[in-house]
């Protein structure tokens, strides 16, 4: 799965029903759909209670938090929809960044399982 596929699927987490995993992403349905107030914005308390947030690891969430307030230019504390998708566009690298110290964990943790065994042999002929 690529990496851009990854992230779309994570907000797709947080924004059922309209995050599409292929093709152009509908940002005012998805702005929509997390708009508790109907106000035509994003307030954080809406991100934070939305579907699979807290589901989320700790370090994302703060992220995700740090990426909002870094989209909210004029710091109204609300996104509105240019700024919900700069906001989005924050997460996305948030998410791969994620998806990066993922991937090199695990690289590490399989190439000390490879050499566990050549070291233990070692010490057995020892």
């Amino acid at each position: 799965m690529c990496l851009r596929t990854s992230s779309i699927l994570m907000l797709s987490i947080l924004l059922p029903c309209c995050s599409p995993v292929w093709g152009e992403v509908d940002w005012a349905a998805l702005l929509d759909n997390m708009d508790l107030s109907r106000d035509g914005t994003i307030h954080w308390h809406e991100v934070k209670h939305s579907m699979g947030f807290k589901g989320l690891p700790k370090d994302v969430r703060k992220g995700f938090k740090e990426a909002f307030n870094a989209a909210d230019i004029n710091n109204d504390h609300v996104l509105a929809l240019e700024e919900f998708k700069a906001f989005y566009a924050r997460t996305e690298m948030i998410v791969q960044d994620r998806d990066r110290q993922l991937v090199e964990q695990a690289r590490q943790r399989l190439q000390e399982r490879k050499a566990a065994p050549l070291e233990g042999s070692v010490k057995s002929e020892l």
